[in-house]
């Protein structure tokens, strides 16, 4: 039905305000509004060739780049408890009942049988030829209630939470333009002061400005997503919550201050760190290390991804800006520019303990 409504307001755009002037169009939408654009933006770029012949159409999502991970305790019979689904369960039924319409060619990827899985971000995205620009706070409210891991009561639910920060990193490492805060946060453009989250010293409104000033934006720099990627949640040991700070980013160190003050080690075997960490984990706090485990191949990919932004900046920008933005802090809240959190229930400020080691 959504697409049905879209292609009317269109036709009633075109007959009311005359789109065949219009220079550009944006299509945007929150939560579930941003999973229509994903959803409907290539079907609308391709019906507005003809109704506006000099627009450049461009997507803005915030916060409906979903996973499709499992959640933190094991699904029971969603018969009994829709809530107790998992994501990429409840979509899989829902699908079936919403008769839904995905982007043809996320559709001939995955089949009639999984084209369900065309409703989650990174399995669309690579599908997509019109320019799409990503808001999405690594520890989103939705997905971490989705996952039965908020407000997190225990250290393995905090744990979980780091993980599903690290498989947001991971799923929009091959995006083209994206602005990721670590906030607890859901929906961002909907909030008054949304203007003032930043990261890495440039604000939402910046990057917004610097890639819809671009006129050669794409969603990928001759790179592409694996078909069926594979989430870590649940393999917490494979990758600790930092990445290497920035040393010209005062708040990211001051944020992550406590783990500076640590000998960190870098471990490219992966069963080695593994080992190390857990006797680690045995020794007193004043004496622990910070061990990050990470292989060559993960390594060699960042390497690739950083180096295809920096080039795209120097092409098309000048280096005068950027729209490739993830938090390089990677824990809740750790980015001083996230608005507070509350609980819904009592209404008391909700405080994360960033000295903590999960």
């Amino acid at each position: 039905m959504g697409s049905v409504i879209l292609a009317k307001l269109f036709r009633d755009l075109s007959e009311l305000h005359n789109l065949k002037s219009a220079t550009r169009i944006y299509l945007s939408g929150s939560s579930a509004g941003a999973t229509g654009v994903l959803m409907n933006i290539d079907r609308i770029s391709q019906r507005l060739i003809n109704l506006a012949p000099k627009a450049k159409v461009r997507g803005i999502i915030d916060s409906g780049w979903y996973l499709d991970n499992m959640p933190f305790k094991r699904e029971s019979d969603c018969r009994d408890n829709p809530l107790h689904c998992s994501p990429s369960k409840a979509i899989s039924i829902g699908f079936k009942y919403w008769k839904g319409v995905v982007p043809y060619n996320c559709a001939k990827q995955f089949g009639s049988e999984e084209a369900w899985k065309c409703y989650f971000g990174h399995r669309v995205y690579p599908t997509l030829k019109t320019p799409i620009f990503i808001i999405q706070n690594l520890f989103d409210e939705a997905q971490l209630m989705a996952n039965r891991v908020y407000p997190p009561a225990n250290d393995r639910q905090r744990r979980f939470m780091l993980d599903i920060g690290q498989d947001f990193i991971r799923t929009l490492s091959n995006v083209s333009a994206v602005f990721a805060p670590s906030c607890v946060s859901h929906q961002v453009l909907q909030k008054p002061d949304w203007f003032k989250l930043t990261v890495r010293r440039t604000s939402l409104l910046q990057a917004l400005k610097c890639w819809t000033e671009g006129d050669a934006e794409q969603n990928r720099y001759g790179t592409r997503m694996k078909k069926n990627f594979r989430s870590t949640l649940g393999k917490r040991d494979f990758f600790l919550t930092g990445e290497k700070l920035m040393k010209d980013d005062p708040r990211a160190i001051r944020a992550s201050a406590p783990s500076n003050k640590r000998k960190i080690l870098r471990i490219f075997d992966l069963k080695r760190c593994r080992r190390l960490k857990r006797k680690n984990r045995r020794k007193p706090k004043s004496k622990r290390k910070r061990i990050i485990c990470t292989s060559q191949r993960e390594r060699g990919r960042r390497a690739l991804s950083s180096s295809s932004h920096e080039v795209h900046n120097m092409a098309v920008h000048g280096s005068k800006c950027g729209h490739y933005l993830i938090d390089v802090c990677n824990v809740p809240q750790c980015n001083p520019s996230c608005p507070d959190i509350f609980n819904h229930v009592t209404g008391n400020a909700v405080q994360f303990n960033l000295s903590e080691e999960y």
